[in-house]
């Protein structure tokens, strides 16, 4: 974001404006800010591998004359679309009048998204049921050419727009890393691949200087040895220029067996959900022809779920074909159930379940929002009926980021304990969103809403002046007693007076917000809204493990959980929202061409060279949906859940349409809340099942035993607020019936020290003889977990 002003405040402004306008296709717009910062976004690490040519790939056609188009308009209006029977269809007529009005006035954009053009190229060229006449069939085919002519250079214009902003931005950029000395994550693979095929990094692009040997003698000489092993995992999101660093190391490896190197790559491309971050799937099957006598081996074996899911994960995946509807990629699902392996489990005897069900049929009445949030509170209620008769652990997957939240709060307000993968935001608390208030009215006195929280809460008691009469004095004491003593012993001392009105909860959080103003201190600059908008944006564990995660797919990569929901399945197999389409013949190289994304219609226009591109990408789309299926589905221990929505019958370009389809064989689909799929118990959790054996996560019954005997948790019940495991002011964490400052209780200096005491003598409490005594690292992890908050570790 930085880079991004100081491109706005040096840029040349006549330049800047005239690229912003061809970035808008001409049109004014008031989201200047987020379209700039979209492109930056979605096309800088596109700027950074393609070449400068690849930007100006799109031919543009010669539009015919003037005369042409005049007599094509002529012909609309003198050939209308008959029905069966000879007479005029009038509802052709008049949609054929709003097209000839559109050409006539030059409104190109709407004339390339009539209705008429639905069906143009067919073999026999209908509208509303009726034969489109030739003479008004070579008509409208020459007002597409006449759009194109029109349409095409605008893109064409967006695409180069986009190349000049990006190249802006670049300066700024590479200017504000190598003044900060700091590089952001994919900046050091970037540059690091540049180092090993072109010899140096100044410059944006330069001729290659070597070969991949070269490179690799190269890093050799920098590491002072030779990389004789290799092992790569996850290896499906390789990303190009990442396989650039890694390709010059694992070459010389590949041959016959040997104890001198060896090359270990291991990938699923089923599970390639990182496209969107540069991941190229097809880098993986490239492996086997970039290094000799590679072995292969497929592992279909799942160490994880029970067979009811793994059976459903067949039934899904083998029968992809059935599904209607893949906008014209049908391939990809043959390409997928044709490779897809039999999966097997070796959790035989693991109880399990699986459901698909219908979620309710809301009025259409109802606006987008308001029918989600009922789809949301539909699964909400079911995962609170399953923590009411167990304590499994439960996963919520969705897409986006975008129901996360909300269904938190759901889930929170019926009881049920539940928490976001990394933690929640800090303003989960009451307390925290009270400091916030004020920091946020230190910053801006004018805030009445900010005003009324802090001057109706029992911190206006304290305070020394008045929320909402005094607002600017307030503001300027919190400020100078912030230059004072800091932010976080400044937050500290103003939430002293609130210990006797918290919960547990509450001053668990609140504490948490402490250290992390002392953390944010040596970046803060004067102005409180940037640690207000950190507290806002990150996020804090929390302060006992919830039962329930919610998180999107990408977020559960890796985890498991005893029971899987997938309450929100309307999601399109393939996302329209993307700026840029590349086109190449090898998706492991730089791509020799780039475009601004268009629509379908405008697809049409394109050369065929670049509609097999955009057909790609789609392509690319549905697959990667296809991948984020089965690696949400494959997270479930035991029980896995999906909701799909109810449909008309016709099958519909989404996940939840897709799985109707292939485990229900498109029956029900319209009837609310029913049972699509069922199989299994559904009291599945009734039997508890045993780890695996020689689980290192779980203790023998002797030491877990004696665990249990040496931690005791402090409660006081009588005094304190029910929220949360374990209840105590935080006074009497240093010394019984002995208050102190709440600034002390939250000091890190002390609680550092205290933790790092009670770890201490917890470790060594499990040492009885020396000579008896047995390093197990995990026995001391979990013994360090039971003696301090996570957060502290």
């Amino acid at each position: 974001l930085q880079a991004i002003g100081q491109m706005l405040d040096n840029h040349d402004r006549p330049t800047l404006v005239s690229l912003v306008r061809m970035l808008s296709k001409g049109e004014s717009t008031r989201q200047i800010s987020e379209q700039i910062r979209q492109t930056v976004a979605a096309g800088y690490t596109i700027y950074r591998a393609a070449e400068e040519s690849a930007w100006d790939q799109l031919p543009l056609p010669t539009p015919p004359s003037e005369k042409a188009v005049e007599s094509a308009l002529i012909a609309v209006q003198q050939n209308p679309v008959l029905n069966k029977s000879g007479s005029v269809n009038k509802n052709a007529l008049k949609q054929l009048e709003v097209f000839h009005l559109q050409s006539s006035t030059g409104d190109w954009e709407a004339v390339i998204n009539h209705g008429v053009y639905g069906n143009i190229e067919a073999s026999q060229p209908t509208y509303y049921s009726g034969p489109i006449p030739d003479n008004l069939l070579v008509a409208l085919r020459l007002l597409a050419e006449r759009a194109a002519a029109e349409l095409l250079p605008i893109r064409r214009n967006q695409t180069l727009a986009s190349f000049r902003l990006l190249e802006a931005y670049d300066n700024e950029y590479t200017a504000s890393i190598r003044r900060r000395r700091a590089l952001a994550f994919q900046d050091v693979s970037y540059f690091l691949a540049r180092w090993m095929t072109q010899g140096q990094t100044s410059g944006r692009k330069s001729k290659p200087q070597g070969t991949r040997q070269l490179a690799s003698a190269r890093l050799a000489f920098r590491l002072d040895c030779n990389v004789q092993h290799l092992l790569l995992d996850e290896f499906q999101d390789t990303a190009p220029e990442q396989w650039q660093i890694l390709q010059p190391l694992a070459m010389p490896l590949g041959g016959a067996i040997s104890s001198d190197r060896s090359f270990f790559c291991v990938g699923d491309t089923k599970q390639a959900i990182y496209g969107w971050r540069g991941g190229v799937a097809e880098i993986f099957d490239s492996v086997g022809l970039a290094i000799d006598e590679i072995r292969q081996a497929e592992m279909s074996e799942s160490f994880r779920s029970s067979p009811e899911v793994i059976q459903a994960v067949n039934e899904v995946f083998f029968h992809l074909p059935k599904h209607g509807n893949y906008s014209n990629c049908d391939g990809v699902a043959t390409r997928w159930s044709t490779a897809f392996p039999q999966h097997r489990t070796a959790r035989s005897q693991l109880g399990g379940y699986v459901r698909l069900q219908n979620g309710p049929k809301p009025d259409k009445e109802l606006t987008s929002e308001q029918r989600q949030a009922i789809f949301l509170d539909y699964s909400a209620r079911q995962i609170a009926e399953l923590t009411s008769q167990s304590d499994v652990s439960i996963g919520v997957l969705f897409r986006t980021n975008a129901d996360v939240g909300r269904m938190i709060a759901l889930l929170r307000e019926r009881g049920v304990s539940a928490s976001q993968d990394g933690g929640n935001p800090l303003s989960d608390s009451v307390a925290v969103e009270l400091m916030l208030s004020l920091i946020h009215l230190a910053d801006h006195p004018g805030d009445r809403m900010c005003a009324f929280h802090v001057g109706t809460s029992p911190l206006a008691e304290w305070l020394p002046y008045s929320s909402v009469r005094q607002p600017e004095e307030l503001a300027h004491w919190f400020r100078t007693l912030v230059a004072r003593c800091g932010l976080g012993h400044a937050i500290a001392q103003v939430a002293d007076p609130l210990a006797d009105h918290l919960s547990w909860w509450d001053q668990h959080r609140l504490e948490q917000l402490i250290r992390a103003a002392h953390e944010f201190q040596p970046s803060y600059q004067g102005r409180l809204r940037e640690f207000e908008e950190a507290i806002l944006r990150g996020r804090v564990a929390l302060p006992s493990e919830a039962q329930v995660k919610v998180m999107t797919v990408h977020k559960s990569k890796g985890l498991e959980f005893d029971a899987v929901f997938l309450p929100d399945l309307d999601v399109e197999l393939c996302s329209t929202n993307k700026l840029f389409v590349l086109r190449g013949s090898d998706p492991c190289q730089a791509p020799d061409g780039v475009l601004r994304y268009m629509n379908a219609k405008l697809q049409t226009l394109l050369p065929d060279d670049w509609q097999r591109a955009f057909t790609l990408d789609k392509e690319r789309g549905i697959n990667e949906s296809l991948c984020l299926l089965y690696v949400a589905m494959t997270r479930a221990r035991q029980a896995l859940y999906m909701t799909a929505r109810p449909t008309s019958g016709k099958p519909l370009q989404s996940l939840g349409s897709l799985l109707q389809s292939t485990l229900a064989g498109g029956t029900q689909c319209t009837e609310p809340e029913a049972v699509l799929y069922e199989l299994g118990s559904a009291t599945w959790y009734r039997s508890k099942p045993s780890p695996p054996e020689g689980d290192a996560s779980s203790p023998p019954a002797e030491q877990a035993t004696r665990l249990e005997t040496q931690i005791a948790l402090r409660t006081d019940t009588e005094s304190a607020p029910l929220r949360g495991l374990r209840v105590a002011a935080p006074s009497s964490l240093v010394a019984p019936h002995v208050p102190i400052p709440l600034v002390r209780a939250f000091s890190i200096s002390h609680s550092v020290g205290a933790t790092h005491g009670t770890l201490v003598h917890a470790l060594f409490e499990q040492v009885n003889w020396l000579e008896d005594f047995r390093f197990d690292l995990a026995l001391l992890r979990r013994v360090a977990l039971a003696s301090v908050e996570p957060e502290a570790l």
